[in-house]
């Protein structure tokens, strides 16, 4: 029987998470699996939800592989398969606050249930606070696009003309901020840019974050989800350039 396959690279999935920061006791990580418009015309939203949920590192790759259900199980609205190239999964690399999201979900029901009831769901509520009550900046994230006259990612035109932009990229970035401070991740249409903010030096560069947005490509910025290495973004296979 056909499952959606979520992971590619099992090992890479393993460095991955190895790589994300240590959760402290009141910490989680917020990670949602997506199908995606622009990776298959089959799905009508940008990113149409079909599942998500919260996990340590410990039992992140457990969750993953349980996302790998039964081809069909995930549907458009119109009750048809999400296609397998349509798919992809987020995580934040900034862990979430549980106390935080708690204290917020509870004055957000505590709103709702003062009126005669309107259809909310407790649970997507609480998911959406938690989604939205970051704890300690890690990191700061740039996702950088390749312009689609230098590399299709739907048609894998032009793969050479993406890896050299994305070398001009990383070079441009270099000259504002130290290379230790950096992890890059190739994604399927350009780079996403990771600054550790905890080993970045307090003398250098104070205006980083505003010469970053001047570089060409900048899609956005800040506190961002970005795509679990190892797995399938929509056909591609994310993975580290560097860490």
């Amino acid at each position: 029987m056909d499952v959606y396959k979520i992971i590619a690279d099992q090992d890479k999935v393993n460095e991955f998470i190895d790589w994300l920061p240590r959760l402290e006791e009141n910490e989680m990580f917020y990670t949602s699996l997506f199908a995606r418009s622009k990776y298959h015309d089959s799905v009508s939203a940008d990113k149409q939800q079909l599942k998500r949920f919260t996990s340590n590192k410990e039992w992140l790759l457990s969750k993953i592989i349980q996302s790998q259900s039964i081809f069909g199980s995930y549907c458009n609205k119109n009750g048809t398969a999400i296609p397998q190239e349509a798919i992809a999964i987020y995580i934040t690399p900034n862990p979430r606050n549980m106390e935080k999201a708690a204290i917020a979900t509870a004055h957000k029901l505590i709103d709702l249930v003062s009126s005669p009831y309107s259809g909310y769901n407790p649970h997507q509520i609480c998911l959406n606070e938690i989604q939205k009550t970051k704890s300690k900046t890690r990191f700061v994230i740039f996702d950088f696009d390749i312009d689609k006259d230098i590399y299709d990612p739907a048609l894998n035109i032009g793969y050479d003309n993406k890896l050299e932009e994305i070398n001009k990229l990383i070079e441009s970035i270099e000259k504002i901020i130290p290379e230790k401070c950096m992890s890059y991740i190739e994604t399927r249409g350009g780079l996403h840019v990771l600054v550790k903010v905890d080993e970045k030096p307090d003398t250098y560069n104070k205006m980083w974050y505003n010469d970053f947005k001047l570089i060409k490509g900048l899609d956005q910025s800040g506190d961002q989800m970005i795509p679990i290495v190892g797995t399938y973004q929509g056909g591609f296979v994310p993975r580290f350039i560097k860490i």
